[in-house]
């Protein structure tokens, strides 16, 4: 059976992390005899300690690209690494016969192990950056032309990439619906007040700004009927924009109905007990785990419909698409639960059926090792 190194740029649990560590799993109960590396200790490599029972090779100088530390310092740090890797890379060079990279965080990775005449270089893209112009250009130009194939989550990242490619060679990518395990189905439950869940990255990108901006613009009657539990932390390198978020809810008067907490590393329990999944991601979200989440115990879902989301949210059944950045139509699909909240139940049965027809875990692994074979 072949030998994989799995490479991937974080150590978290957030969807990109979660989908990596089903992914390894998947390889493998199927056989494959795989060593994983990633940048730094954390709960990722907690939970693959844990649950697969394996090391993991800790690499500090993975080359992992970051937008936001973007500068001349960061570049040459950047090129370093790079060398520094590729070293390291070639001493091991005759021990896997395929590379899975996952992310296109690590989009030079490709370049260097086909230099280093890796048999298989298998990308793993989670992302959609044609948005943002020349880097994107060239970010998935060099992933499309080094890796030997580019594994999608959705058509929306297939189509983003291939624009975004100088290249585009339509052959090299495969869409490979993301899939989780069962969190439950969950009862319907009556609360007193309608409770909407918005869990992800605390960044402007992510929606939270957007539904403080369209709270705002709801009645206090309408208000009272509602609360609003916002999980998750802010990136690393933009700490402040925990304490900006709280001070623009406290700028419009909405703290009695907003609450804010740490990302927790199991969702299950604060999914389970909200009524409405929020997904209002202002950029194109590429295949959002919380998307799934929500569904598999049986939510409705208001998404953003700029991405791969749509994909799987029935707009009507079970959920609401939303235009990113549209005020009224989030305040319309907000209103609508409001006003209707005895079809809380009938939309969240419908997400349920979705998950348990195509986004189960063992659906997902039958789709991902087709790409090994």
């Amino acid at each position: 059976m072949s030998r994989i190194l799995a490479i991937h740029p974080k150590s978290e649990l957030y969807g990109a992390d979660r989908i990596f560590f089903e992914s390894v799993s998947s390889l493998i109960s199927d056989g494959y005899k795989v060593d994983i590396m990633l940048k730094q200790e954390g709960p990722l490599v907690d939970l693959i300690k844990e649950k697969l029972k394996k090391d993991v090779l800790i690499v500090p100088f993975l080359p992992v690209a970051v937008r936001s530390r973007l500068s001349f310092c960061s570049l040459i740090q950047f090129f370093y690494k790079n060398i520094k890797f590729f070293f390291y890379l070639f001493r091991c060079n005759n021990k896997y016969d395929i590379v899975y990279i996952n992310t296109l965080a690590l989009f030079t990775t490709p370049l260097i192990c086909k230099i280093l005449n890796f048999q298989s270089i298998i990308l793993h893209s989670h992302e959609m950056i044609s948005c943002y112009g020349t880097l994107a250009k060239i970010i998935v130009s060099l992933s499309e032309a080094f890796s030997s194939k580019v594994i999608c989550v959705s058509n929306a990242v297939k189509q983003d990439m291939l624009d975004g490619s100088i290249i585009g060679n339509n052959l090299k990518y495969k869409v490979v619906h993301n899939g989780i395990k069962d969190m439950g189905k969950q009862k319907h439950v009556q609360h007193r007040k309608i409770k909407f869940l918005l869990l992800g990255r605390i960044m402007p990108e992510k929606g939270q700004w957007f539904l403080v901006e369209t709270l705002k613009l709801l009645s206090k009657e309408e208000l009272d009927k509602i609360s609003i539990k916002l999980v998750g932390n802010p990136p690393p390198f933009r700490k402040n924009l925990l304490d900006d978020l709280k001070n623009i809810i406290t700028k419009f008067k909405l703290n009695k109905y907003i609450d804010i907490i740490d990302f927790v590393n199991d969702p299950f329990e604060i999914i389970s007990n909200c009524d409405v999944c929020l997904v209002p991601s202002i950029i194109p979200d590429s295949f959002p785990t919380t998307v799934l989440e929500g569904m598999s115990c049986a939510k409705p879902i208001i998404v953003s419909n700029s991405g791969g989301a749509k994909e799987i949210v029935v707009d009507g059944r079970n959920g609401i698409l939303i235009e990113p950045n549209n005020i009224n139509e989030f305040k319309s699909a907000i209103q609508f639960f409001i006003s209707n909240p005895e079809l809380i139940f009938s939309f969240g049965k419908a997400s349920r059926k979705i998950y348990e027809d195509y986004l189960t875990l063992d659906k997902f692994k039958e789709r991902f090792l087709m790409e090994f074979k």
